[in-house]
């Protein structure tokens, strides 16, 4: 099965579960719900969201204007990525490790060195300011596969990485 056939999520449509529409510019909270081996996304308003214990992951955002570029949100990429950094799914430890290499590129992670065991090989991180510290496993991708696993991030983080 293919990465791109594993993690079909969609993007924001601009209205809360309650079928209000956001405006531009309001705060809102998108969480990941495991639906089988994928994952859901749904948007909530302020007074939709209760933070429910189900949520595998979740962040605010804000609706973008209709001419506005989409940006990457820094958050929805940390939070993404901390509820993946322990996980042992094969495709969700490649998801892992491509949302670290965007959290280095935006100083979030400090990568503090490599090791290996065995045949596996990682990388040592280290989030900035705190000093919490990460080892994700550096996977062997393909290009064909990179190339999805990106496309997935977007429609996942309906942002930029």
């Amino acid at each position: 099965m293919s990465i791109v056939a594993d993690y079909k999520i969609t993007r924001t449509c601009g209205t809360c579960g309650c079928g209000r529409k956001f405006e531009e510019g309001e705060e809102f909270t998108t969480a990941l719900f495991e639906s089988g081996e994928t994952f859901d996304r749904r948007d909530f308003c302020r007074s939709c969201w209760n933070e429910p214990a189900e949520a595998y992951s979740f962040w605010r955002a804000r609706a973008a204007g209709a001419d506005q570029k989409k940006k990457e949100n820094p958050m929805a990429v940390w939070a993404f990525f901390e509820s993946l950094s322990g996980d042992q799914d094969p495709q969700r430890r490649k998801l892992a490790f491509l949302l670290s290499l965007t959290l280095q590129r935006k100083r979030i992670l400090k990568m503090t060195g490599t090791r290996r065991d065995g045949a596996r090989e990682f990388i040592e991180l280290e989030k900035r300011p705190d000093g919490t510290r990460y080892s994700v496993e550096v996977p062997d991708i393909r290009d064909d596969e990179m190339a999805a696993l990106r496309e997935e991030m977007v429609r996942l983080l309906d942002t930029a990485v």
